[in-house]
């Protein structure tokens, strides 16, 4: 029998007592009973003003089930915690060696997604330890800012980058097939006012048909102005045959305008009576709004303010459109 008993505010266990027979030789032949060690009796135990409760049992209470059961949970090996667990990749560029997460790379570039599936021979994987990189043929400027970008640093906002830190991201993004960051480069220097030849060589050089369409329809709808690139600038930028062609859609474009008529001011000569003189030209050339009477000069209009006050940005996009078809269709 096991007693557990409290006694002072303790727990305590009394030890098993188990009756003890004694059979002393008597003279009688009767056995001598003693009872000094009998247990006490439970009623007794819990009428002692020493103890507050008496648990009576006919065996200890076996705890070795739920003392195994904690003993296992504490022995079991730690599992990985759901997306929190990075597994790293080395990466060396140039002469430097860079160790990030490796799901920043294989999660947004289907390239490093198949790399990172490849089976691996016998030994130290590639890019798992600094003495066998994974060799990256870039250069360390543009892949730190393509790393900017997959592994801000923990802040309330975006990191701010300069133009040609995301020009870096757009060229690493879509060399790696990295859809997402790529989107990212694209929309942020969408936002910077480009020149117009280098928004054009960018999105030549990155297969961004959005610039491309935008970059062609302002040279062309602002060709001759004075803000405009001149035909050399255009030649030896983006070469001849891309300029040929670009100002064939001008002439195309705007000659099919038609004549374009403009009221002109009171002539400026006090001996010209004439006050209400027009001058018709066909609206791509620059030119000089005169009095049709004396000749006196008026105002001088370029292609430019012509374009603004009596063309369609829209009619010269679908002209580009249909001019360069085969160059923006390779484009994405």
């Amino acid at each position: 029998m096991t007693i557990v008993e409290r006694h002072d505010n303790k727990w305590r266990r009394r030890p098993k007592l188990v009756p003890s027979f004694k059979p002393p030789p008597s003279a009688d032949g009767k056995l001598d009973l003693n009872l000094d060690a009998v247990p006490t009796p439970p009623s007794q135990v819990i009428a002692s003003p020493h103890f507050e409760l008496c648990i009576s049992s006919e065996a200890p209470m076996d705890t070795s089930t739920s003392d195994a059961a904690e003993h296992v949970e504490h022995d079991a090996p730690p599992c990985a915690g759901r997306n929190y667990y990075y597994e790293l990749v080395t990466f060396k560029v140039e002469d430097k060696l860079y160790r990030v997460p490796r799901h920043g790379f294989s999660q947004f570039s289907g390239v490093f997604e198949s790399m990172f599936s490849l089976p691996q021979a016998d030994g130290t994987a590639e890019g798992q330890a600094d003495d066998n990189p994974i060799q990256l043929l870039c250069a360390s400027r543009d892949f730190e800012a393509l790393l900017d970008l997959l592994y801000p640093p923990p802040q309330i906002q975006q990191r701010e980058m300069s133009k040609d830190r995301w020009v870096s991201v757009l060229k690493l993004a879509t060399q790696w097939a990295m859809d997402e960051a790529r989107k990212a480069a694209i929309d942020k220097l969408s936002t910077v006012k480009l020149p117009v030849l280098e928004k054009v060589t960018l999105a030549k050089e990155y297969n961004v048909a959005l610039w491309l369409l935008d970059g062609y329809t302002d040279l062309v709808q602002h060709w001759g102005s004075p803000a405009s690139p001149s035909l050399q600038d255009v030649g030896a930028t983006l070469g001849w045959e891309t300029a040929a062609r670009i100002l064939e859609v001008v002439v195309k474009a705007k000659a099919a305008s038609g004549a374009v008529t403009t009221a002109a001011f009171t002539c400026p000569n006090s001996h010209c009576g004439i006050y209400n003189s027009r001058k018709y030209t066909s609206g791509y050339m620059p030119l000089t709004l005169s009095c049709a009477a004396c000749g006196t000069t008026i105002v001088k209009v370029t292609s430019d303010d012509l374009s603004t006050l009596f063309e369609s940005r829209d009619r010269f996009a679908e002209a580009v459109r249909a001019a360069f078809k085969e160059e923006l269709d390779f484009m994405y």
